[in-house]
């Protein structure tokens, strides 16, 4: 399967996914056999459940949710231990996977439970299910996760309640709109997530990351987002979630340690980033063009002439990006031959997305932009004659 021009192997995705699982598997067991007593093997999807990925791969992070409470939703329906230990967070939510959420007076605590309230979650005893997007297996948190907790040393502008209050139809409605017209990106986004994460923060980027792999963590940054910020938000970090399975073996790709600094190996460098992040940059490059490439193509927001303005700013700007990484990547003694495909196929598809769009975003300036765009901003200091 192709997005843009980079070639993308489903078998060896597939395969590597495998790869991560029974890593997490392995872990479990050494760690608690006992659980796998009472887990349901049919439903292989709990060894990709997120946050086990998070209490097992996580050294730096706090667990506020217990390995009992990441599992006992994908229970097998016997063998169940009368009680288990749950977390609460700082909000005092317990998040159950799979089963949804009890509201407790308990803050970042670790309390004992009787298994058999945990099978009646209802709005009764101050409980909800978990949110589903509709025609999809990705669901989006009701929590902060702790590694977002953790990044932000406990500064978020407001709990994920109120975040969702205000974006829950609008990251719904976005979901559709790439299920329908980015179908074959989507495919691939559903094989890997599992779960969105909703956060406002003035700080913190969106992200995500191995150490929770599955969950796509999107920063609405304290600002009004419309369904295009949510559609570049999960092409890039679902994108990431797909590269990280893509290379899992990293020194397959990369001729070098992937943790090297690009300052140092680039002659005047000052970008600190790694240059697997930056590799990593080149996919969700191609991710983000190629959905807004689509939206645009399918006449997604014809009616709604700033949503479609604000594509083609986003377009520009991420071409900017494109090349800049591309001319300092272009380098073949920094990759394998395998990775020297890939980057040829990255400078394929922008090549392709700049000759459609070049005679109209060369003309943008983005002086004002900061690392993540803002709209805003950009309506200051240009307009849109020429569309």
């Amino acid at each position: 399967m192709n997005i843009l021009d980079f070639k993308i192997d489903l078998n060896q995705l597939d395969e590597n996914q495998i790869r991560l699982s029974d890593a997490l598997l392995s872990k479990m067991y050494a760690t608690s056999p006992q659980v796998f007593d009472w887990l349901d093997f049919n439903n292989g999807q709990v060894f990709f459940e997120p946050t086990l990925f998070h209490i097992f791969f996580d050294e730096h992070s706090p667990k506020t949710i217990t390995l009992e409470q990441a599992v006992v939703g994908y229970n097998n329906g016997i063998n169940i231990p009368k009680s288990i230990r749950v977390g609460s967070n700082y909000e005092g939510m317990i998040y159950l996977p799979k089963m949804g959420y009890i509201k407790t007076d308990n803050v970042s605590k670790e309390i004992e439970v009787s298994s058999n309230s945990l099978f009646t979650i209802d709005k009764k005893n101050k409980s909800e299910l978990e949110l589903e997007i509709p025609n999809t297996p990705i669901k989006i948190y009701r929590h902060i996760p702790d590694i977002v907790v953790a990044l932000e040393k406990g500064k978020l502008i407001e709990p994920a309640s109120l975040t969702l209050n205000s974006y829950e139809g609008t990251i719904k409605n976005a979901v559709q709109i790439m299920k329908n017209n980015i179908d074959d990106l989507f495919h691939i986004v559903e094989k890997v997530t599992q779960n969105l994460s909703i956060f406002n923060s003035n700080t913190q980027n969106s992200f995500a990351a191995i150490n929770q792999h599955g969950t796509a963590f999107i920063n609405v940054e304290d600002r009004k987002q419309n369904e295009v910020f949510f559609i570049e938000e999960i092409a890039h970090q679902c994108g990431h979630i797909i590269f990280n399975a893509l290379t899992l073996d990293s020194e397959k790709y990369i001729a070098m340690p992937k943790t090297i600094e690009l300052r140092t190996i680039i002659p005047n460098s000052q970008d600190k980033r790694s240059i697997y992040s930056a590799f990593h940059g080149l996919f969700t490059y191609t991710c983000i063009l190629h959905s807004l490439d689509r939206c645009l193509d399918k006449k997604i927001f014809a009616s709604q002439s700033l949503l479609e303005q604000d594509i083609y700013a986003r377009i520009g700007f991420y071409l900017d990006k494109f090349i800049s990484d591309l001319l300092n990547l272009n380098n073949k003694s920094f990759f394998t031959k395998e990775g020297w495909i890939f980057l040829e196929e990255f400078a394929s598809g922008y090549k392709k997305i700049n000759r459609k769009y070049d005679a109209v975003v060369k003309y943008f300036d983005y002086t004002n932009q900061n690392y993540n765009f803002d709209f805003r901003k950009f309506q200051l200091i240009n307009q849109f004659k020429t569309i």
